[in-house]
């Protein structure tokens, strides 16, 4: 008897690979599955946010892992708020599995821990809370979850009273001490585990200490936490998210060389193909962000903007996700270099060129 075989099924797309951080001093990553977050960890921390403290149980909320952020990288301001606050957190990385486990046995699955910055869109959080509404629009952006490398728990030891501090452009905001935590890390893995089935690649950001506040494009933030690798991140002033939009220029020729010096200016990587029109701007960070537009005529039109990591990338032509970007980047080849995960569709774009009020479809030529 012929048994008939089912047809093989595939994905409608291809996605990015799953975010990951780099393990310290190791060539390894760890891949990054959920983002746990607390809430009001630190007493002092619940005090200048207006609240008391809940000693009753720990308050969580969540991150997608979409929205990890690298040490090192250059981002625009978050779109859709003013009053964008820095928060920063010793964060746990659990390396096994556990669920109902017990406090005393807690820290068996820790992995190692980073300096995290729980970017916060407060504008927005504050008026969700103020309408008795989830915080996700205020908590959960791309870039809000930034992070160092993971340094492992060998190495860095047991959780005690480590400072944790950050400063804006040289002058310290925030200056704690771990042992200052209301609920011990332990605490917090036990607790979680009643509810989640908590397994590799998971993140728990721990909380804050007090002197959060506001970032404003142009500045430069360091976390720093004993024993662990420091945390930098740059909001410069000279870039702004503003969606897809058209550049307009008296010539297009004129859109390339404004958008090259503008580049020239900021250490940024050039390039053009002038065959196919596509351009794209590098930055030298270690997961390279760029942007990608397509120069025809007078007017220099933007197709998107990713994120290529240079360590993960497959340039096969043949690669399903390079096959998709392909297709929504109409096959822009940049001096051999294929220019791909395009999924996000926003753009970064120097201040001073102009921008059209109405945004150009990511399919449109």
């Amino acid at each position: 008897m012929n048994e008939t075989k089912a047809p093989a099924m595939s994905d409608a797309f291809a996605l990015p690979p799953t975010p990951s951080v780099p393990v310290q001093g190791e060539g390894g990553r760890f891949p990054v599955r959920r983002i746990f977050c607390v809430a009001r960890n630190y007493e002092a921390h619940a005090r200048e946010m207006g609240g008391s403290v809940d000693r009753s149980a720990p308050y969580y909320f969540t991150k997608a892992n979409w929205s990890i952020c690298h040490s090192g990288t250059t981002i625009p301001y978050p779109p859709g708020t003013a009053n964008c606050h820095y928060e920063t957190e010793l964060v746990a990385a659990i390396g096994g599995s556990a669920f109902r486990i017990e406090k005393e046995d807690a820290l068996s699955v820790v992995f190692g821990f980073a300096c995290g910055f729980d970017l916060t869109r407060r504008d927005l959080q504050n008026a969700s809370r103020d309408q008795g509404r989830p915080w996700d629009i205020g908590k959960d952006f791309d870039n809000a979850a930034v992070i160092s490398a993971i340094t492992r728990v060998e190495r860095f030891g047991a959780v005690s009273d480590q400072r944790i501090m950050m400063t804006m452009n040289g002058e310290v905001k925030q200056d704690g001490r771990l042992s200052d935590l209301i609920w011990s890390v332990p605490e917090l893995i036990a607790d979680l585990s009643c509810y989640y089935h908590l397994a590799p690649g998971d993140l728990i950001f721990t909380g804050t200490p007090s002197g959060v506040g506001p970032i404003a494009p142009g500045d430069r933030l360091v976390g720093i936490i004993d024993g662990l690798e420091p945390l930098e991140l740059a909001v410069p002033a000279g870039l702004r998210d503003v969606g897809l939009a058209e550049i307009t220029a008296p010539r297009g020729e004129e859109a390339l060389r404004r958008i090259e010096s503008w580049s020239a200016e900021r250490g940024l990587t050039f390039r053009h193909d002038r065959e196919t029109g596509f351009g794209a701007v590098f930055s030298s960070c270690r997961t390279w962000r760029y942007l990608l537009w397509r120069i025809a005529g007078p007017r220099a039109k933007l197709a998107g903007m990713g994120m290529l990591n240079p360590s993960t990338a497959d340039h096969r032509k043949d690669d399903p996700t390079i096959r998709q970007c392909r297709a929504r980047a109409r096959q822009a080849r940049l001096g051999g270099v294929l220019v791909w995960n395009l999924f996000a569709f926003r753009a970064t774009l120097p201040a001073d060129l102009k921008c059209a009020d109405d945004p150009v479809g990511p399919d449109n030529d």
